[in-house]
């Protein structure tokens, strides 16, 4: 259960970051950077939805993140 809890967190910083990026995108006017981050945005919000479901895909999200330095 716990493995939930810190992938749903990693979620919600990597969220935080999207969201400022997203920001920055809106500003500069930058159309493409608007789009990826809207589109991780919506997978990320899925994502979080299917793992509480699967806690296997908790645990690969997790192994994931500290094998890519995040």
């Amino acid at each position: 259960m716990l493995e939930r809890f810190k992938a749903y967190k990693k979620l919600n910083k990597s969220n935080k970051f999207l969201k400022g990026c997203k920001v920055m995108a809106e500003l500069t006017g930058d159309e493409k950077m608007l789009k990826e981050v809207n589109e991780t945005l919506y997978l990320n919000e899925k994502l979080k939805k299917e793992m509480w479901y699967k806690r296997k895909m908790a645990v690969s999200y997790n192994l994931n993140s500290i094998k890519n330095g995040f």
